[in-house]
């Protein structure tokens, strides 16, 4: 096994250590192979948001890749806009089997930019739907005979993942600064009342559902 094969750091440093190896090159190997980590890093969260999408579509993963990868785009984009409002530590259902599962984990911070960078990809392939500005992701919000809606399948988000989007989205519009935006990858639109209503809606959604289950 070479040392580029490793998929994390601390696995090549308990390698390098037994083999005895000291510093610098020991400093040295664990630097020119970090590129490879992280294009495995990538692969997992690629990987992580074609099966949710899949499973939540209800198709198979090779039928996301074909024809809708922008659905998964879209679920990489919730998880990175989720962390440029909140420093919660819990990733959306979807990422949670990279890693250690947690933002703030020791690896966190290395699967969040594998995060950015997959969704920096699916972009440049060009895997937004149809109709989609060639730019990223675009939450935004209408209403139409009361019922709230947005770009972003509803089959795909849960009620929560949605209402987290309308949240945000609400603060941004407020012209409240993220702790961190995820340029150019992602864009907002709608107006304040727009979102105050997409967000009490979804709300509403929950309550019932929390209530039903009591």
């Amino acid at each position: 096994m070479l040392p580029r094969d490793f998929t994390t750091r601390s696995a090549l440093c308990e390698y390098v250590e037994r083999e005895a190896i000291e510093e610098p090159a020991k400093g040295l190997i664990l630097s020119v192979t970090a590129r490879f980590r992280h294009q495995w890093r990538i692969e997992r969260a690629l990987a992580a948001a074609y099966e949710t999408a899949a499973r939540r579509l209800n198709v198979t993963v090779e039928e996301v890749r074909e024809h809708w990868s922008y659905q998964a785009a879209a679920l990489l984009a919730a998880e990175l806009y989720d962390l440029s409002y909140t420093a919660a530590t819990t990733r959306l259902e979807a990422f949670r089997g990279l890693g250690k599962g947690r933002r703030q984990a020791s690896d966190g911070t290395a699967y969040t930019a594998a995060i950015e960078a997959a969704l920096a990809g699916l972009i440049r392939e060009g895997c937004w739907s149809p109709g989609e500005p060639p730019n990223g992701p675009v939450f935004a919000c209408t209403l139409a005979d009361g019922t709230a809606a947005d770009t972003v399948s509803q089959h795909l988000l849960s009620v929560s993942e949605r209402e987290m989007i309308a949240a945000h989205s609400l603060a941004h519009v407020c012209g409240v600064p993220p702790l961190w935006w995820p340029a150019p990858y992602l864009r907002v639109e709608g107006h304040l009342g727009d979102w105050a209503r997409v967000l009490n809606f979804l709300r509403s959604r929950m309550d019932e559902s929390l209530s039903a289950s009591c």
